[in-house]
């Protein structure tokens, strides 16, 4: 049962039943004071998150709306108090940002944008205490225009695609070195533990970093360049070195990957001195896998799977793709592990 201010929220905003569960958490939560939710800084921070102009007008210009909604400023100060709550814990419970109804248009679209930049200050100020360097911190604020970007993509218009992916970032659980992203990661525990691990008397008898409770990093990799051979050699070792100082954990032995990119069916279609091939040889694959066919359609062609009719086929890839798919294949999303 939700408090009256959040049914008179749900009236104002058009929330069906559908959001029910997420009212009711941010209901449990509560407000916060924190600093300003618009702030002069917005569009000089927008341009450092590498969000493109087009995309940035839209954002700024919704801020009166906001500042006009009582309830979409309840939404935002809960959902800042919500991720604010598991400030750097792995094990924290995931935070939810459901698209808001269609209704909204702009300001409902860009809702996760504002949330951005109304938690950012929290968390710099969270990582300059934890001695995260300043380049550090803002290296993976760029997450924020490549999401706002494959949005634009996929709709023709300005939003925020994947928008439970940020709170990662706000709660200073993700760095970006380089190539690669690494977020933080503690087995059998939180959201983003493995799906596909090894079962817990096996996990005891590889030692320490395969326990469940251990730490560990978990490996991303963002769409960008070439995943060259030595852009990875120098990640990893900038990553063992940061987390190392900032972050340390004497369980902390591995560094995990969750990806259709270790799906070993790629070394069929691809030359072995591929930069695929060759990331996939990193790792150690654990038992099972998960069907990937929708990941790889949206990371490769930025649509999904039932939307790839008349998709180009420029590279090598995208050419493998789309063969093992219409032979009736399916790509799997693989986990693996190799040591820090």
């Amino acid at each position: 049962m939700v408090s009256a201010e959040a049914r008179q929220v749900a009236a104002e905003l058009g929330l069906g039943t559908e959001y029910a569960g997420w009212l009711a958490a941010l209901d449990q939560a509560g407000g916060d004071p924190g600093p300003p939710l618009i702030t002069a800084a917005d569009g000089t921070v927008l341009e450092r998150a590498g969000v493109t102009a087009a995309d940035a007008a839209v954002v700024l210009a919704t801020q009166a709306g906001l500042d006009r909604s009582p309830g979409l400023r309840w939404l935002l100060r809960r959902s800042r108090r919500l991720i604010t709550a598991g400030m750097g814990d792995p094990a924290a419970p995931r935070v939810l940002l459901p698209p808001l109804p269609a209704a909204l248009g702009a300001a409902g679209r860009c809702f996760p944008a504002h949330l951005f930049l109304a938690t950012l200050p929290l968390t710099l100020d969270w990582q300059r205490q934890r001695g995260v360097p300043d380049e550090v911190s803002w290296a993976i604020v760029a997450d924020l225009g490549r999401q706002m970007e494959i949005y634009r993509d996929r709709y023709g218009a300005t939003g925020v695609e994947e928008a439970w992916w940020l709170t990662l970032h706000l709660r200073g659980q993700i760095y970006e070195f380089g190539r690669l992203q690494y977020n933080l990661l503690r087995l059998g525990g939180g959201w983003l533990t493995p799906a596909r691990w090894y079962a817990p008397a096996d996990a005891r008898a590889r030692g320490t970093g395969f326990r469940p409770g251990d730490d560990a990093l978990g490996v991303h990799i963002p769409d960008g360049g070439p995943l060259t051979p030595a852009a990875c050699d120098a990640s990893l070792a900038a990553a063992r070195a940061f987390f190392g100082r900032c972050f340390p954990s004497p369980t902390r032995r591995l560094a995990i990957c969750e990806s259709w990119l270790l799906d070993d069916q790629l070394a069929g279609y691809l030359p072995g001195r591929a930069n695929i091939v060759q990331f996939q040889r990193r790792f150690t694959l654990t038992p099972g896998w998960d069907r990937g066919d929708q990941d790889v359609a949206q990371f490769v062609f930025r649509r999904g799977v039932t939307d790839l009719g008349t998709v180009p086929q420029r590279t090598t890839l995208q050419r493998a793709i789309m063969s093992h798919l219409r032979t009736g294949g399916h790509w799997r999303l693989r986990t693996g592990w190799l040591t820090l």
